[in-house]
């Protein structure tokens, strides 16, 4: 029953969970854009590196609906780099990766949450992948190991 309220409430309040992320933040990112393919979502957005605990705050407060019915994998990041083409582009010096499954709506989400520098520049960039379409949820499964 409880599921089934939750779908109701869910159909009335449409928005994707990166549309309530990214919505909480109008007017104070530096670049902020959502884009859609069929269901999928995408949202980034850019802030001043000063804005971290905030950005992080926010998105924890938003995680909290899927905490409880669904799972939440936490990463901190101490260091990294952004390689393109094989060539490093840009440095990681602090961050988190997310990775939630709300199991209401069997969606899969990937949020991350950057202080990146490069060429006398420092900021933050938030990055999410929404993927309502998954088939992590799918009833039929293939074994690697079957014949």
């Amino acid at each position: 029953m409880k599921w089934i309220l939750n779908k109701i409430r869910g159909k009335q309040n449409n928005a994707s969970l990166t549309e309530r992320l990214l919505n909480g933040f109008k007017g104070k990112t530096e670049y902020c854009n959502i884009r859609k393919k069929g269901k999928y979502i995408t949202g980034s957005a850019k802030f001043s590196s000063k804005e971290y605990d905030k950005v992080s705050n926010h998105v924890e407060e938003k995680l909290k609906t899927i905490l409880r019915q669904g799972e939440i994998i936490k990463c901190n990041i101490n260091e990294g780099e952004i390689i393109d083409n094989g060539i490093t582009q840009f440095k990681v010096q602090k961050g988190r990766y997310i990775e939630a499954y709300d199991y209401t709506f069997c969606t899969a989400i990937f949020i991350r949450i950057y202080i990146i520098s490069g060429e006398s520049k420092k900021w933050l960039s938030l990055y999410i992948d929404e993927n309502p379409t998954t088939p992590w949820w799918a009833k039929k499964k293939k074994s690697l190991n079957s014949k």
